[in-house]
């Protein structure tokens, strides 16, 4: 009995994918050049260019990867569910860590993940946006687990920023490298 391997081809998708994800990069990379640049003015610039060489391009190819879908309309509603899943993860994670912090003096950690866990799936499920759920989860056990302490807000404002700019990156190589035969919605969550 002879045994067929067959492999599969690569498609348009995978090679979108990998131009997303190194678009992605790349945008990160000129984000880090100029904000260096920025940062050597005695400005508000300089803000700007500290603001700009903090960006962590991880988060953003990921979303980038993730985003990648069969159609434009599809990657947008990816990221529309990926970006409420982070901000409202972000958004609790940050009011957790505060509680603890501030209110608790760090005494019930463990709790506080439970219970933002609990919570923030809750509010994404209460805005019918079940498919934000598991990004939410992951989005606040980042920030309240990993997330630099001195600046946990700054973290989850630049967690926010970086999966922004990834679904963007993808939804335009989506539609910009052959793009599929189907045009976006105007609600990107339906």
């Amino acid at each position: 009995m002879k045994l067929k391997l067959k492999l599969p081809k690569i498609g348009a998708r995978t090679v979108k994918t990998a131009i997303a994800a190194t678009a992605c990069l790349l945008l990160f990379m000129g984000l880090d050049y100029i904000g260096g640049l920025l940062m050597q003015s005695d400005t508000f610039w300089s803000h700007v260019g500290q603001f700009l060489t903090m960006q962590e391009p991880t988060f953003g190819c990921v979303a980038a990867v993730i985003c990648m879908q069969q159609t434009v309309k599809n990657s947008l509603q990816s990221g529309a569910y990926r970006l409420l899943g982070t901000a409202v993860g972000g958004a609790v994670g940050i009011l957790f860590l505060w509680i603890n912090q501030i209110v608790l003096s760090g005494r019930l950690h463990i709790l506080w993940v439970v219970i933002g866990i609990i919570l923030s799936i809750w509010l994404v499920l209460l805005m019918k946006r079940p498919d934000s759920a598991a990004i939410c989860a992951v989005t606040l056990l980042i920030v309240m687990l990993t997330a630099d302490k001195d600046s946990p807000y700054i973290y989850a404002i630049n967690r926010i920023v970086g999966t922004l700019l990834g679904i963007a990156v993808s939804v335009a190589v989506n539609g910009l490298v052959k793009p599929p035969n189907s045009t976006p919605c105007a609600d990107p969550l339906r």
